[in-house]
């Protein structure tokens, strides 16, 4: 009886099975760096929101947020006061309490109004802009 079919067919069985190790093995690396491309993306566009949000919620009727923000910095003269860090503090900690944050104004006083954690830290700081009279805030989110 001779063998050599079946050693020659056990052969090529092996090596198909390595070829599909293979490539399943390449697929998974592929599929895993979009999944973390997309939650980069995610958390930026929930920064972009964040931001829109702060510009169209009113806080007093007919008074979005960011107009009560310049307000204060106006009235007060000063980059610092206990009104204006408490309401973004409040609105962080209902819209995204998961989310480490520093909300700065960048324009005329260059300072940083509220802050939750240590940016230092975080491996990626996703950050949105926005212009109100002649403030410019800026808001930087960050997980750690």
């Amino acid at each position: 009886m001779n063998n050599n079919g079946s050693l020659i067919s056990i052969d090529a069985i092996s090596a198909l099975i390595i070829l599909f190790i293979f490539v399943s093995s390449v697929t998974n690396i592929i599929t895993y760096s979009k999944n973390n491309y997309m939650l980069e993306m995610e958390s930026m566009h929930d920064v972009q929101e964040l931001m829109d949000l702060l510009t169209t919620q009113e806080l007093i009727e007919n008074q979005t947020i960011l107009e009560q923000l310049s307000q204060n910095l106006n009235h007060n003269n000063s980059y610092y006061n206990t009104k204006t860090k408490e309401i973004i503090e409040n609105f962080m900690k209902i819209n995204a309490p998961e989310l480490s944050y520093e909300f700065r104004e960048i324009n005329i006083i260059n300072k940083t109004i509220a802050s939750k954690g240590e940016k230092y830290r975080a491996k990626n700081v996703n950050s949105a802009i926005r212009h109100y009279g002649n403030y410019t805030f800026q808001l930087s989110c960050w997980k750690i």
